[in-house]
């Protein structure tokens, strides 16, 4: 009788222990696969730059994919550089962009 207790407490125990578990190890699963794709990221990323220092055409294809899809100003910012496009003239299209009143924006690029 003693025995089943011991066992029947073992059991819940580890039952226990498993449905704790679980999620942990989907969150560690989660964590792993995004550290993954920031890093697979990070390695293309830098062979296109590598590519666009060594090929004119290229450098100038990729820029204008930049130009067209970052949009944000925080990432534009950080861009700015490699795109040759000073801080000052980034203010000036975008005052130019406020002032305009019709669709068509003026790319600061």
């Amino acid at each position: 009788m003693m025995t089943l207790v011991v066992v029947g407490a073992l059991m819940r125990a580890i039952q226990d222990v498993h449905y704790r578990a679980i999620p942990k190890l989907r969150q560690d699963a989660r964590e792993a696969e995004h550290r993954l794709d920031a890093r697979r990221k990070i390695v293309i990323a830098g062979a296109v730059i590598a590519e666009a220092r060594d090929d004119p055409v290229f450098e100038a294809h990729i820029k204008a994919i930049v130009r067209k899809r970052v949009t944000r100003s925080p990432d534009v910012t950080a861009v700015m550089e490699w795109l040759s496009i000073t801080p000052e003239r980034e203010r000036y299209f975008a005052r130019q962009r406020s002032q305009r009143s019709s669709t068509k924006a003026i790319e600061p690029w």
